[in-house]
């Protein structure tokens, strides 16, 4: 028997039992004697295999700043976001307070700390935010996904009237993305839990890697950046309690080093639900976004014995270099029968109560065109 093109390895009783009717009883001790040594030096090779998981490298996030936790100065007032009055850009505001990070179009992009006091500027006129604070506590009753600071982007402005407006964030990657490679990419975004006036829940977050910066400091509407996004969200995310993961892989040209964040499409391209009604100014649908990351796809080190023993060592079939949440894994014996399944693997299989042997794995990746297949000893 066999499954797929895998050769079917017999343990030492299923190879008695092949050999034992024949006569000859030195063959069949002889025979024992190869296996066991074969047994003996696959529990040898484990050592081997441990050694070369602890030497797996981990892919590397090529996002600077990846959670806004560098800053060039904390300003209660000067947030990036429009000040009434002051007729100061947004963008240039903006791009004076964080590193590696810039706004790619003049609307409003917000740079948000827990590090401020969230009463400052509380009875200040010209403040932007609601309860005038650059605190996303204050402000906003949200708490940042990972240290002490976020961003905030508007995905659509005057929306019920076809405005087109845009806010942008845009970094340079640590280094270039390689010729056709895959690449994971992402981020997590969530709505402010408080609205003042004209809020909505829109989809088109979306992730667009370029060779050279893109965007404009033109004032006015529309300013629209109309690219293909790489990675997109293409439902409505209405969740204002929760950091939301919006994550996709590409295979990249080759020689992109920016990554920008936002919408780019058009207001006639772009479904909003509305969460609080429209009354006076502008309507608009704010994202706060933290933890960017963009990550080549490695081939994983996969192990080909497990020893579940319960002394600590191999005792689980863990896999490096996987990203939980993107890999499935199905186990099946020698027969071809399923013995596990897992669309989401984590690393914590154990072979459960299998019996010593050769199995077979197939680990797949959600995105298209990427799987491993393979034998698995269980020695135990």
């Amino acid at each position: 028997m066999q499954y797929g093109n895998f050769p079917v390895l017999h343990d030492i009783n299923s190879y008695r039992s092949i050999v034992s009717g024949k006569s000859n009883e030195v063959l069949v001790r002889i025979s024992e004697m190869i296996l066991s040594v074969i047994l003996i030096m696959l529990k040898k090779t484990i050592v081997v295999l441990c050694l070369h998981c602890s030497l797996a490298s981990y892919a590397q996030n090529l996002v600077p700043n990846p959670s806004f936790e560098k800053y060039k100065k904390l300003d209660c007032l000067n947030v990036g976001a429009f000040t009434i009055g002051t007729g100061i850009s947004p963008k240039s505001v903006f791009d004076s307070l964080l590193y590696d990070w810039t706004a790619a179009t003049w609307p409003n992009t917000f740079f948000l700390s827990t590090l401020i006091d969230s009463t400052c500027n509380k009875n200040s006129d010209i403040c932007y935010l609601p309860g005038c604070s650059a605190n996303p506590e204050a402000a906003f009753h949200v708490r940042p996904k990972d240290g002490y600071n976020i961003t905030g982007i508007l995905l659509v402005e005057g929306y019920k009237k076809n405005y087109n407006s845009r806010s942008y964030l845009q970094a340079m990657l640590e280094s270039p993305l390689t010729a056709n490679t895959r690449y994971l990419a992402g981020c997590y975004s969530t709505l402010p839990n408080y609205y003042s006036q004209g809020a909505y829940a829109t989809n088109n977050l979306g992730l667009y890697f370029s060779e050279q910066p893109v965007g404009n400091n033109i004032i006015g509407s529309p300013n629209v950046l109309r690219y293909t996004p790489q990675v997109n969200q293409g439902e409505v995310n209405e969740d204002n309690v929760n950091w939301k993961k919006l994550s996709g892989c590409f295979t990249a040209k080759g020689g992109e080093q920016y990554i920008t964040i936002g919408n780019f499409y058009e207001d006639s391209q772009t479904k909003a639900d509305l969460l609080v009604p429209f009354v006076t100014g502008s309507d608009f649908a704010l994202y706060l976004i933290d933890s960017v990351f963009t990550e080549e796809i490695k081939d994983p080190l996969i192990p080909n014995v497990i020893t579940p023993n319960g002394d600590g060592k191999n005792d689980q079939f863990k896999i490096e270099n996987v990203h939980f949440g993107w890999w499935g894994l199905d186990v099946f014996n020698r027969w071809g029968r399923q013995v596990f399944h897992s669309d989401d693997y984590r690393n914590t299989w154990n072979g459960d109560d299998l019996s010593p042997g050769v199995y077979y794995y197939d680990l797949r990746h959600r995105c298209p065109g990427i799987s491993y297949k393979g034998p698995l000893t269980i020695i135990r």
